[in-house]
């Protein structure tokens, strides 16, 4: 169909004069509305093959039944929930009004000891509760993806050839491809091809090649000690470049400098995308589990961050107004290189509260990271690092979301006394056994930011000196 469309002239098309869309009845914004709700995705519900840990169920279930994301678009603490002093004073008040025992956590015995007793009776259900298992959501259960989405109104682009025009565009927005680097759902995991980038860009090669742009929005889920290995599956080949091929080069040559893509189906897919979602979520962090100090580096090598190299980069980019140099080709900042038509790239952050702090900090210097779109004539090798845009952060704060996680959010250890277990006299471990009681998790925070091309010109100081990262 979609290579039909490019054919169709003007005397192909009715314009359904009697249809009440477009006989003017209707104001043309409404119709739009229509027919963006008319398209708008479904999600399909994931069964899970184990059951989920909910008290008085013992078989299979959806994934997440009745969680409440409780989503916010603030980082606000919560105003639902009591703070931990209170948690444990009502315990105590609830156990001497009804004479029953106290409940874990609570010290209304007045004796510590019997109450550390009381909570190790209940380490295995604690444990139970902890489970990261990607049959119960970890860690790709979220607000914004519950399973594979469906279109129930795709049948809409059948109607006729005008209402085809007019919602094509709709459905390929729509049809945002998320991709998970790690923590993947039960259904994208195939034994033959595995999952991920590496198994998404092998499905692009036998079905792509001659197509019409049909990808315009990728949202990709990466746990960052793999974010090299992205880098190394999105780089354009040098098979592809075909730089030094008398054959290939003067065709690669002709497309680009015309702006058309490339014929190599990842690097053409690259090439046409319109809007890249990049988000790190609260278990992709590097040793989360242990409360390590949060620390990201797109300047450097992802498979080995270190919180005071990037101490010294946030120095030199915010104070000093340099540009740390980049380590090889797979440092986040060259990820947008080959993404000529990009309109948005959106990286959002994704932590507990503890850690809002910490991750505030990483978000103001996220701000000043500038990413090169590379001109045609760097592919072919006519003129080294010569860009032709840069995408530069949006001059306003970066968006703001918080939402109720799962009890497999939580770290290993409490965040105020590092034990693996609670512990009477920590109120926060108090808080911690509380939420778990009820299959809650910590309260995730999230930031989003968004940057959008700039133009560069060509004989601009700098432009063909080196890449991003490079001029000092």
């Amino acid at each position: 169909m979609e290579s039909r469309l490019k054919a169709w002239g003007p005397a192909d098309v009715d314009n359904q004069g009697s249809c009440l869309f477009y006989n003017g009845r209707i104001p043309r914004e409404i119709t739009d509305l229509i027919f963006e709700f008319a398209l708008y995705p479904d999600a399909l519900k994931t069964r899970s093959t184990t059951p989920y840990p909910k008290p008085g169920e013992d078989g299979p279930g959806e994934v997440g039944p009745g969680h409440d994301f409780e989503v916010r678009h603030d980082h606000e603490p919560s105003r639902e929930e009591p703070a931990p002093e209170s948690a444990a004073q009502d315990a105590e008040a609830e156990a001497k009004a009804t004479g029953q025992p106290a409940a874990v956590g609570s010290t209304a015995t007045g004796n510590p000891a019997d109450v550390d007793a009381s909570l190790a009776t209940q380490v295995e259900d604690f444990d139970n509760r902890m489970v990261r298992d990607a049959d119960r959501g970890f860690d790709w259960f979220r607000p914004d993806y519950t399973g594979k989405k469906d279109f129930p109104g795709i049948g809409l682009l059948l109607t006729c050839r005008r209402v085809y025009l007019d919602t094509y565009e709709l459905l390929q927005r729509a049809r945002e491809v998320s991709i998970f680097e790690g923590r993947v759902p039960p259904e994208r995991f195939r034994a033959d091809s595995g999952s991920g980038i590496y198994a998404w860009t092998r499905s692009l090669g036998g079905r792509y090649r001659d197509q019409l742009p049909q990808i315009r929005s990728v949202h990709l889920f990466a746990q960052l000690y793999r974010l090299e290995y992205v880098m190394r599956c999105v780089e354009p080949s040098r098979t592809a470049k075909a730089a030094a091929d008398p054959v290939g080069r003067p065709l690669l040559v002709s497309k680009l400098s015309q702006g058309l893509p490339p014929a190599e189906p990842v690097w053409r897919t690259l090439h046409n995308l319109e809007h890249f979602h990049l988000t790190f979520r609260r278990t992709d962090w590097w040793t989360w589990e242990g409360n390590d100090a949060l620390s990201f580096n797109p300047y450097r090598h992802s498979a080995s961050p270190s919180v005071h190299q990037m101490r010294e980069d946030m120095h030199m980019t915010m104070v000093e107004g340099r540009l740390p140099p980049t380590e090889g080709s797979t440092a986040l900042i060259k990820l947008c290189q080959a993404m000529r038509n990009l309109k948005t790239l959106r990286i959002s952050f994704e932590t507990s509260e503890d850690k809002k702090e910490e991750m505030e900090e990483i978000v103001a210097w996220a701000k000043t990271w500038r990413f090169d779109v590379m001109s045609w004539r760097h592919w072919v090798g006519e003129r080294e690092n010569e860009r032709a845009a840069c995408l530069v952060a949006e001059d306003k704060p970066a968006e703001k979301m918080s939402w109720r996680g799962f009890p497999h959010h939580w770290s290993d250890q409490c965040t105020a006394c590092a034990s693996p277990y609670p512990r009477s006299g920590c109120k926060y471990c108090l808080e911690k056994q509380r939420l778990l009681q009820q299959d809650k998790g910590p309260r995730l925070l999230m930031w989003t930011v968004t940057w959008r091309p700039e133009p560069v010109g060509v004989n601009e100081p700098g432009n063909a000196q080196g890449a991003t990262g490079s001029q000092q």
